[in-house]
């Protein structure tokens, strides 16, 4: 019996439990013959088992207070070192990160069907066919392809994958965006102050970038993007001098002075008094 008592003692070896009863097997020590000292042994290790829990929760809760009364003396810090204007914007900035994330992830996850789009550069976006659809070129490929649009790759060769990212960045956010009011504004007179402040912060980006934006929306047939940022590229140049313009979007110029000066007379009539 001693035999079979070593072998389930080495075969339970890991259980908490059972540890006690393993130093018995291992050292000879046989089975304890009185019951009372058995259950002694175990009120003994229960016991200890839950003072050390015990004592570990108790130092937990004290270090925890302790880290974070200096994670707070850090953040105090490094707050300090930013103006009011600095923080306000860097809290902006977080929120809107963090409602943009919750929409992306609540409109791939309640959405359906996907449909693939592949970059210039081979990268491969699921996207959420409603949203595709705000582009005129895919939905129109769409209804081309009809039924064997199912898990089948849309190439987009002339958009790269980090333009295309921020068009489906643009085009998720706008999925919600009322039809019936897009078509009204496209009536309306055009103006170039009427950008909204989601938009304006989108497109604050380098001057390529825009451009390469400008591009994409006007092979995709995306309306609202390519009004936006035409709109964006309008107010680069908007009171500037022919000088100025030249020099912010980097044109030669390769008139010389007797026709750029007759350019210039022919155009007097535009030119802001």
């Amino acid at each position: 019996m001693e035999e079979n008592w070593k072998d389930t003692a080495e075969d339970w070896r890991d259980s908490p439990f059972l540890i006690v009863l393993y130093e018995y097997a291992v050292k000879n020590a046989g089975i304890p013959s009185d019951m009372g000292t058995l259950i002694a042994y175990l009120l003994l290790f229960l016991v200890t088992w839950y003072v050390v829990v015990w004592a570990a929760r108790c130092i937990l809760s004290l270090i925890w207070p302790l880290v974070f009364c200096l994670l707070a003396l850090f953040l105090f810090r490094l707050l300090r070192s930013y103006d009011q204007e600095d923080l306000l914007d860097i809290l902006f900035q977080g929120i809107t990160l963090v409602a943009d994330t919750i929409q992306h992830i609540i409109f791939f996850c309640c959405t359906m069907p996907i449909i693939r789009l592949e970059s210039s550069d081979k990268e491969i976006f699921d996207t959420d066919i409603e949203i595709a659809k705000c582009s005129e070129t895919i939905k129109t490929a769409l209804e081309d392809l009809g039924d064997e649009s199912d898990n089948s790759v849309l190439p987009l060769p002339n958009v790269n994958s980090a333009i295309l990212r921020k068009v489906l960045h643009w085009a998720t956010y706008h999925a919600q965006d009322d039809p019936q009011q897009a078509q009204e504004d496209e009536n309306k007179e055009k103006r170039t102050d009427d950008i909204s402040s989601w938009d304006a912060d989108f497109l604050k980006v380098d001057q390529g970038t825009l451009f390469e934006l400008i591009l994409a929306a006007n092979y995709l047939n995306i309306q609202g993007l390519l009004d936006v940022t035409c709109k964006t590229c309008a107010n680069m140049i908007k009171g500037k001098s022919l000088q100025d313009i030249r020099e912010t979007f980097a044109i030669a110029n390769d008139f010389t002075p007797a026709e750029e000066e007759q350019v210039r007379k022919e155009n007097e009539w535009c030119e802001e008094k």
